[in-house]
């Protein structure tokens, strides 16, 4: 079952009101009606793989109530720098 296309948008929204409009943010539909997202930005440069989660999870709080932030079941953060981010843009099915 895909996500919801209007709390898809509204996590997109979400994520690059926090990170940029220079940030790649890439969602994907996740088990049953979850979102997988995909956060590349360089605000992750230097931090632990906690903190970034931290961020990224903070972001949706501001902007999400907590039934639309349960559907969001995974999220991978990396700044384009690392060869992590091509991996998982690959995994993702986006690698050019």
């Amino acid at each position: 079952m895909p996500a919801n296309p209007e709390l898809v948008q509204r996590v997109k929204k979400a994520l690059v009101e926090e990170f940029g409009p220079l940030a790649r943010i890439e969602l994907t539909d996740g088990y049953h009606d979850h979102i997988y997202s995909l956060v590349i930005a360089d605000h992750f440069a230097g931090l632990m793989e906690y903190q970034r989660q931290d961020l990224v999870w903070e972001a949706l709080r501001k902007h999400l109530t907590d039934g639309e932030i349960v559907k969001v079941a995974l999220t991978l953060a990396f700044s384009p720098q690392e060869p992590e981010a091509r991996h998982a843009l690959e995994e993702f099915g986006l690698a050019s």
